[in-house]
Protein backbone atom coordinates (compact mmCIF):
# COMPACT_ATOMS: atom_id res chain seq x y z
CA UNK A 1 0.00 0.00 0.00
CA UNK A 2 1.27 3.37 -0.98
CA UNK A 3 2.01 6.04 1.69
CA UNK A 4 -0.91 8.09 -0.24
CA UNK A 5 -3.47 4.88 0.43
CA UNK A 6 -2.20 4.26 3.81
CA UNK A 7 -2.97 7.95 4.75
CA UNK A 8 -6.11 8.11 3.23
CA UNK A 9 -7.20 5.38 5.02
CA UNK A 10 -5.91 6.65 8.17
CA UNK A 11 -7.75 9.94 7.56
CA UNK A 12 -11.21 8.20 6.55
CA UNK A 13 -11.11 6.31 9.86
CA UNK A 14 -10.25 9.08 11.52
CA UNK A 15 -12.80 11.00 10.01
CA UNK A 16 -15.41 8.03 10.50
CA UNK A 17 -14.80 7.90 14.46
CA UNK A 18 -15.56 11.87 14.48
CA UNK A 19 -19.05 11.51 12.20
CA UNK A 20 -19.52 8.60 14.75
CA UNK A 21 -19.00 10.34 18.02
CA UNK A 22 -21.56 13.69 16.10
CA UNK A 23 -24.31 11.57 15.67
CA UNK A 24 -24.26 10.00 18.83
CA UNK A 25 -23.81 13.73 20.86
CA UNK A 26 -25.23 16.42 18.44
CA UNK A 27 -25.48 18.85 20.51
CA UNK A 28 -21.36 18.81 20.23
CA UNK A 29 -19.76 20.24 18.14
CA UNK A 30 -15.60 18.75 17.28
CA UNK A 31 -12.64 21.19 17.61
CA UNK A 32 -10.58 21.59 14.41
CA UNK A 33 -7.69 22.15 15.93
CA UNK A 34 -8.20 19.04 17.95
CA UNK A 35 -8.85 16.77 14.46
CA UNK A 36 -5.72 18.59 13.08
CA UNK A 37 -3.74 17.53 15.89
CA UNK A 38 -5.18 14.15 15.74
CA UNK A 39 -4.50 13.49 11.88
CA UNK A 40 -0.76 14.90 12.22
CA UNK A 41 -0.03 13.16 15.35
CA UNK A 42 -1.02 9.38 13.73
CA UNK A 43 0.37 10.26 10.46
CA UNK A 44 3.64 11.02 12.74
CA UNK A 45 2.98 7.39 14.17
CA UNK A 46 2.33 5.76 11.02
CA UNK A 47 5.87 7.08 9.58
CA UNK A 48 8.10 7.24 12.89
CA UNK A 49 11.00 7.15 9.96
CA UNK A 50 10.40 10.64 8.85
CA UNK A 51 11.34 13.65 11.06
CA UNK A 52 8.88 16.08 12.04
CA UNK A 53 9.15 19.90 13.32
CA UNK A 54 6.27 21.28 15.13
CA UNK A 55 4.84 24.87 14.49
CA UNK A 56 6.03 25.60 17.62
CA UNK A 57 9.91 24.91 17.73
CA UNK A 58 10.05 26.95 14.21
CA UNK A 59 11.20 30.12 16.45
CA UNK A 60 13.37 28.12 18.24
CA UNK A 61 14.84 26.40 14.93
CA UNK A 62 16.67 29.37 13.21
CA UNK A 63 18.02 28.90 10.40
CA UNK A 64 16.23 26.76 8.31
CA UNK A 65 14.06 27.00 4.53
CA UNK A 66 10.78 26.10 4.59
CA UNK A 67 9.42 24.37 1.28
CA UNK A 68 5.51 24.67 -0.16
CA UNK A 69 5.18 21.42 -1.63
CA UNK A 70 1.08 21.94 -2.59
CA UNK A 71 0.18 22.64 -5.83
CA UNK A 72 -0.08 25.79 -7.66
CA UNK A 73 -3.46 26.86 -7.51
CA UNK A 74 -3.00 26.27 -3.63
CA UNK A 75 -0.17 28.49 -3.11
CA UNK A 76 -1.57 30.55 -5.39
CA UNK A 77 -4.04 31.97 -2.81
CA UNK A 78 -1.40 32.16 0.08
CA UNK A 79 1.88 30.99 1.55
CA UNK A 80 3.51 30.63 4.88
CA UNK A 81 6.08 33.67 5.10
CA UNK A 82 9.47 33.33 4.06
CA UNK A 83 8.65 29.85 2.18
CA UNK A 84 9.93 28.77 -1.27
CA UNK A 85 8.27 26.96 -3.99
CA UNK A 86 9.29 23.25 -4.40
CA UNK A 87 10.31 23.91 -7.86
CA UNK A 88 12.77 26.79 -6.38
CA UNK A 89 13.81 24.69 -3.96
CA UNK A 90 14.63 21.73 -6.56
CA UNK A 91 16.10 24.57 -9.08
CA UNK A 92 18.63 25.75 -6.36
CA UNK A 93 19.25 22.53 -4.39
CA UNK A 94 23.17 22.36 -4.06
CA UNK A 95 22.40 26.26 -2.60
CA UNK A 96 20.79 24.63 0.45
CA UNK A 97 22.53 20.83 1.08
CA UNK A 98 23.70 22.23 4.62
CA UNK A 99 20.40 24.21 5.85
CA UNK A 100 17.66 22.41 7.47
CA UNK A 101 14.68 22.03 4.71
CA UNK A 102 11.01 21.90 6.42
CA UNK A 103 8.55 21.23 3.55
CA UNK A 104 4.85 21.58 4.17
CA UNK A 105 1.40 21.30 2.44
CA UNK A 106 -2.17 20.92 4.30
CA UNK A 107 -2.03 18.53 6.84
CA UNK A 108 1.63 17.02 6.22
CA UNK A 109 1.06 13.98 4.04
CA UNK A 110 2.48 15.33 0.56
CA UNK A 111 5.13 17.56 2.57
CA UNK A 112 5.90 14.13 4.50
CA UNK A 113 6.83 11.93 1.32
CA UNK A 114 9.07 15.06 0.42
CA UNK A 115 10.83 15.03 3.35
CA UNK A 116 11.52 11.44 2.84
CA UNK A 117 13.35 11.97 -0.26
CA UNK A 118 15.29 14.72 0.84
CA UNK A 119 16.50 12.55 3.42
CA UNK A 120 17.45 9.78 1.64
CA UNK A 121 19.37 12.60 -0.59
CA UNK A 122 21.47 13.47 2.12
CA UNK A 123 19.45 16.27 3.03
CA UNK A 124 18.53 17.35 6.55
CA UNK A 125 15.07 17.73 6.08
CA UNK A 126 12.15 17.64 8.72
CA UNK A 127 8.03 17.33 7.76
CA UNK A 128 5.87 20.37 9.07
CA UNK A 129 3.74 18.36 11.13
CA UNK A 130 0.03 19.06 10.85
CA UNK A 131 1.19 21.90 7.71
CA UNK A 132 -0.71 24.73 6.66
CA UNK A 133 -3.75 23.55 9.29
CA UNK A 134 -1.56 23.72 12.07
CA UNK A 135 0.82 26.84 11.22
CA UNK A 136 -2.87 28.70 11.59
CA UNK A 137 -4.10 27.05 14.77
CA UNK A 138 -1.09 28.71 16.52
CA UNK A 139 -2.43 32.10 14.70
CA UNK A 140 -0.03 33.21 12.30
CA UNK A 141 -1.16 34.78 9.63
CA UNK A 142 -0.22 33.56 5.69
CA UNK A 143 1.12 35.60 3.02
CA UNK A 144 -0.68 36.45 -0.73
CA UNK A 145 1.70 38.87 -2.89
CA UNK A 146 3.35 40.33 -0.02
CA UNK A 147 0.38 41.00 1.91
CA UNK A 148 -0.82 39.17 5.32
CA UNK A 149 -3.87 37.01 4.78
CA UNK A 150 -5.76 34.53 6.41
CA UNK A 151 -7.13 33.26 3.55
CA UNK A 152 -5.85 29.71 2.80
CA UNK A 153 -6.35 26.71 0.54
CA UNK A 154 -7.50 23.78 2.32
CA UNK A 155 -6.99 21.15 -0.62
CA UNK A 156 -10.79 20.37 -0.45
CA UNK A 157 -13.77 21.15 1.57
CA UNK A 158 -13.54 18.09 4.37
CA UNK A 159 -10.14 19.82 5.11
CA UNK A 160 -11.54 23.14 5.97
CA UNK A 161 -10.11 22.94 9.86
CA UNK A 162 -9.21 26.19 10.14
CA UNK A 163 -9.82 28.14 13.19
CA UNK A 164 -12.95 30.60 12.58
CA UNK A 165 -11.08 33.58 12.21
CA UNK A 166 -9.67 32.05 8.87
CA UNK A 167 -11.00 31.46 5.68
CA UNK A 168 -10.88 28.21 3.98
CA UNK A 169 -10.38 28.02 0.07
CA UNK A 170 -10.98 24.87 -2.13
CA UNK A 171 -11.75 25.35 -5.38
Amino acid sequence: MTFFHQFTYSFLLLSLGHFAQSCIDPGRTTDPKKVVESMSTALAKKYPYIPIIEVKELARTIPYILVDVREKKEMDVSMIPGAITAKEFETNKETYKNKLIIPYCTIGMRSGKYTDKLVKEGFKAKNLKGGVLAFAHEGFSFINKGEKTKEVHVYGEAWNLLPKAYKGIFE
